[in-house]
């Protein structure tokens, strides 16, 4: 530790060089290709001061795999896209009236878990009558916006946002060209993005807790595991239509599944 604290040392004024060349990439209009394909970034940063030390003193990519590089710089350009999208979650929370009737809700709306037992409620032409979802109370058409949801303990569930005007009466296809932004978890470790086409995901670590950030003018729709905000997968698009975020936790699967979705609320 001690000889690689040494290395580390040595290497301060090309890791200052690196952030001098990645800093402004982060501004980029595609920020996506800034997220998703940072190896050729990487690649120029160290060659950029690999030459300016001896071989034997420097820290490079090779010595602690490429993925710890990856990551390191993704959440480096997230801390600087939280600075500009909020300095808090926002306070979101669910609309009662668009909940199926076997959703149930917590007495503050910002969790929700599925029921065996359908709830009798009046008829409302807002609610999903065969999906088990609810949405958001307040819908974007513009600006950037961030949450997140807990989502531990459970073995399946479907997140992301849905455009106002989508179908809400009998099944459903969840897709983009039905108004649909969603990626989703089956049998606790099956993630799936639902693109065009629908794309499977491998992640390194199951999340705990999903963060969603919204750029609605970019048409960007992008999933994080919240806990070290390593990119899940990024949606791009033209958004039609005012969005709400979207919530399912799916069915109980024999208990398996009981547990809620909950939206994390920032706390002084």
């Amino acid at each position: 530790m001690e000889e690689m604290s040494n290395k580390i040392k040595q290497n301060c004024q090309g890791i200052l060089q690196t952030i001098s060349t990645t800093q402004p990439r982060l501004y980029e209009q595609d920020p996506v290709s800034f997220l998703t394909d940072i190896k050729s970034c990487m690649d120029i940063c160290y060659a950029g001061y690999r030459d300016g030390f001896p071989a034997q003193n420097v820290v490079a990519p090779r010595d602690f795999g490429f993925g710890a590089v990856k990551d390191l710089i993704q959440y480096t350009a997230w801390k600087d896209m939280k600075s500009y999208v909020s300095p808090a979650l926002p306070s979101i929370i669910m609309d009662p009236s668009t909940a199926h009737l076997n959703l149930i809700l917590s007495d503050d709306l910002t969790s929700v878990r599925y029921s065996d037992t359908k709830q009798s409620l009046p008829e409302n032409p807002r609610r999903f009558d065969y999906c088990c979802c609810v949405l958001g109370t307040v819908g974007f058409n513009s600006g950037r916006h961030y949450w997140a949801v807990e989502v531990s303990n459970k073995t399946k569930w479907n997140l992301g946002v849905a455009k106002e005007s989508v179908n809400r009466r009998g099944g459903i296809t969840l897709s983009p060209e039905n108004g649909f932004w969603i990626l989703w978890l089956r049998n606790g470790h099956e993630f799936k993005a639902l693109d065009v086409p629908y794309r499977s995901l491998t992640l390194r670590n199951k999340p705990l807790r999903v963060g969603i950030y919204l750029d609605y003018e970019e048409g960007v729709l992008s999933f994080y595991n919240a806990d070290d905000m390593t990119h899940i997968y990024t949606f791009v698009t033209s958004f039609p239509e005012t969005v709400y975020p979207y919530f399912c936790p799916c069915l109980n699967d024999s208990g398996k599944n009981s547990g809620p979705l909950k939206v994390l609320h920032h706390t002084p």
